[in-house]
């Protein structure tokens, strides 16, 4: 039985391409479909003030294309040795648009590389990770920007149904 069919990955940044190496090897071994994506969030309101001469709208148009570019170099030797993927791009809060997207598209795995640089927030995962850890309906995946072939730890969650005192 194959587990995952429709696997989303968030990614696209240099740190991020053993977590992509990770998602094309489940896909395979799956024959799963995988889409690439990146969420891009609106400007803040220093970049406006910055960019007075682009309207907004300008701005964000220019960030997608450099972003679809990236992944679509990314993807175009996956696409050439038979695998299933695409890219997309999408604009809002990241956790949000993700779980949106999985919503919509019927994704049964969320993977992305792990955040954080400083030693404290190693050990801590980031914020849009946390967020999808306990908003997401299908499995996330956080995988740290190393190159590891075998694991130490791995953890893993499991949803409980809260039994009232008759049950017991």
């Amino acid at each position: 039985m194959k587990r995952f069919k429709n696997i989303l990955l968030l990614g696209g940044k240099p740190e991020g391409e053993a977590t992509l190496e990770r998602a094309v090897t489940l896909a395979e071994r799956n024959q799963a479909e995988l889409t690439v994506i990146e969420v891009l969030e609106k400007l803040s309101r220093e970049e406006r003030m910055l960019n007075k001469s682009r309207h907004d709208l300008d701005l964000l148009e220019i960030a997608a294309q450099e972003s679809n570019k990236r992944l679509e170099s990314l993807i175009t030797p996956l696409q050439s040795e038979g695998l299933r993927v695409k890219t997309k791009v999408l604009f809002g809060t990241p956790f949000l648009e993700i779980i949106r997207e999985v919503l919509r598209n019927g994704h049964d795995l969320v993977m992305k590389t792990a955040e954080g640089k400083s030693e404290l927030k190693h050990m801590l995962l980031g914020s849009t990770a946390m967020h999808l850890m306990r908003k997401c309906p299908c499995p996330v995946w956080v995988v740290k920007p190393s190159r590891r072939e075998q694991y130490a730890r791995i953890l893993a969650a499991f949803e409980t149904r809260k039994l009232s005192w008759h049950q017991l």
